[in-house]
């Protein structure tokens, strides 16, 4: 990591599993770096985990979404997954997020002037999806429960969004995950049930947009008949707005823009187009 991109009070930040930068969280405006680097400051610290409630009956000092904000520029940390709600909570340590955060500033609000998003153990997530013994009517297992952190713009910023559910671009990295693995395995029954999970979750991805609140999870309208040749392609052009299309190749390798989830090289978080971003890992 080049150091020039942060100042010296960030501790050295931890690159995600996923990340996205992305103009949709800079809209109306791209948050300022001076912003984010003073909402940095208000984050908690620790380096032991914490308990924190998912979505609260009450407030709590440690619950989610935890929402920090400074002039332009807002943190959403958000427990995100198919079995978060009924988890209940979920353990991190309060530098973890502020690992995340120095990420995201580093690599999408000060290194390409754009917001984003970005995951912490949505690895357990892809790996349970690409297994051959599961099963997309069971429920998920709690560990596959992941943080996600946005970054957007103030004025946009909305805590009923989940973009770990919710952005196209996360429902697409569990496509990814299944689509490997659907590719890796021979014919045989453990095949048939992934390309039965693949058709599953595709349709569902293909129902999503960033307004409609659906999650990549939702059972979609209908599930057959679904090649995955091309169908990374199909989502992307589906889903997204029209001026983040990308070629087939930088398509089929969203998930890895910032650090690969199923294999074990990193790489920067990459920018789309420009604005905000998320980041998982």
């Amino acid at each position: 990591m080049n150091g020039t991109l942060m100042p010296l009070h960030f501790p050295a930040p931890t690159a995600p599993d996923f990340c996205k930068c992305d103009y949709f969280y800079s809209t109306p405006f791209e948050p300022e770096p001076a912003d984010c680097d003073l909402a940095f400051l208000k984050l908690p610290t620790g380096s032991h985990p914490v308990t924190w409630i998912i979505e609260p009956e009450h407030e709590e000092h440690w619950g989610l979404p935890y929402i920090v904000t400074h002039g332009t520029c807002q943190f959403q940390f958000q427990a995100s997954g198919e079995n978060a709600l009924a988890l209940r909570s979920i353990d991190f340590a309060p530098d973890e997020l502020r690992a995340m955060a120095g990420w995201m500033i580093a690599q999408c609000v000060s290194g390409i002037h754009n917001g984003g998003i970005s995951t912490r153990r949505i690895s357990n997530t892809l790996r349970y999806v690409a297994e051959g013994t599961t099963f997309h009517e069971d429920p998920f297992p709690t560990d596959t429960t992941f943080l996600t952190l946005t970054v957007w713009n103030s004025a946009q910023g909305d805590p009923l969004y989940n973009a770990g559910d919710m952005d196209p671009l996360s429902g697409l990295a569990v496509v990814e995950a299944i689509a490997a693995a659907l590719n890796e395995e021979p014919e045989g029954p453990i095949k048939v049930n992934i390309e039965r999970n693949y058709e599953y979750f595709y349709s569902a991805v293909l129902e999503m947009n960033r307004y409609n609140y659906r999650t990549w999870w939702d059972p979609p309208p209908e599930a057959s008949n679904v090649s995955h040749a091309n169908s990374t392609g199909r989502i992307r052009n589906s889903t997204l707005p029209a001026n983040l299309s990308l070629s087939e190749p930088e398509a089929l390798n969203l998930t890895n823009s910032c650090g690969t989830v199923l294999r074990e090289t990193t790489m920067k978080c990459e920018g789309l187009g420009g604005g905000g971003g998320v980041s998982t890992s």
